[in-house]
């Protein structure tokens, strides 16, 4: 099976074992799941360290250095089947030891740090995952921010919200993805993170009328992109 939490990592805050010592297990056993096309689209390809033969797109360059191949790196996402209430995630059947570890963990986090938020519906799992400048697609649901936490041995790696760095190691971070420009800094070793979100599902989008105006935040936030993608 997976390994859990049931064995010390040195170096690691007591309460980020359990879900860090999961995630681990699921790239000693090869089985990190593939990233979504859309979600592809804005982390910068791998390289092969050794080869220096990239292995994405030739416009996407690389800024990161990790150990590993390609496969056990990238994105998912894992939802709370308590309160989520809509389709759960490929992620939980998965890894079904996973979702309860990373929501006690966003619990924790909240109450040591004395978050004004409630427990997310949703939470992003990323392993050596270098974003480009995006913003959080769709819409937020009954709160206005996310909530992001790193964990692993790396240097670097710092959340960049709108050209300023934020150190996110055990350090957790509650910023607004959907109305903010955010990106990886380049990073070096092993790096995970943990993103926790509400977004608005799609039942939500049509019993509100917030499509509409999804589509146009949406078509606001590509207007601001579309220059630096030109360049």
């Amino acid at each position: 099976g997976i390994i859990g939490g049931d064995v010390e990592i040195k170096g690691v805050p007591s309460m980020y074992q359990e879900s860090l010592g999961i995630l681990q297990g699921i790239v000693k056993k090869g089985a990190w799941p593939p990233t979504s096309l859309s979600r592809s689209r804005i982390i910068r390809s791998p390289r092969y360290i050794n080869s220096g033969v990239e292995t994405g797109p030739a416009t996407v360059k690389n800024m990161s250095a990790y150990d590993g191949q390609r496969s056990q790196s990238g994105t998912f996402v894992v939802a709370n089947e308590d309160i989520c209430g809509g389709t759960v995630p490929k992620g939980n059947s998965l890894f079904p030891e996973l979702p309860s570890a990373v929501f006690q963990l966003e619990k924790m986090l909240i109450e040591d740090n004395d978050l004004s938020r409630s427990l997310s519906t949703h939470c992003a799992i990323n392993r050596n995952a270098e974003y480009v400048a995006h913003y959080d697609s769709g819409i937020a649901k009954n709160q206005s921010t996310s909530l992001m936490v790193g964990m692993g041995d790396f240097v670097g790696g710092e959340l960049v919200i709108e050209g300023e760095s934020h150190r996110i190691q055990y350090t957790p971070l509650q910023y607004n993805g959907w109305g903010c420009r955010h990106w990886t800094s380049p990073f070096v070793g092993e790096r995970f993170t943990l993103n926790w979100f509400s977004p608005l599902d799609r039942g939500d989008l049509t019993s509100s009328g917030a499509e509409v105006a999804r589509t146009r935040t949406e078509d606001a936030k590509a207007d601001v992109l579309a220059p630096l993608h030109d360049t």
